[in-house]
């Protein structure tokens, strides 16, 4: 049972994750994230 629960669970959790990196792209400091992931210091 607990494994059909991760089986079940962790590609949610994986969309939930990427969901919100896609999310806080589009926030307004987005070009803040940009600069420090492209050229970090």
């Amino acid at each position: 049972m607990a494994y059909l629960l991760v089986i079940v669970v962790e590609p949610l959790a994986d969309l939930a994750v990427l969901a919100g990196a896609k999310g806080m792209h589009r926030l307004k400091g987005g070009a803040i994230w940009d600069r420090r992931l492209y050229h970090p210091a």
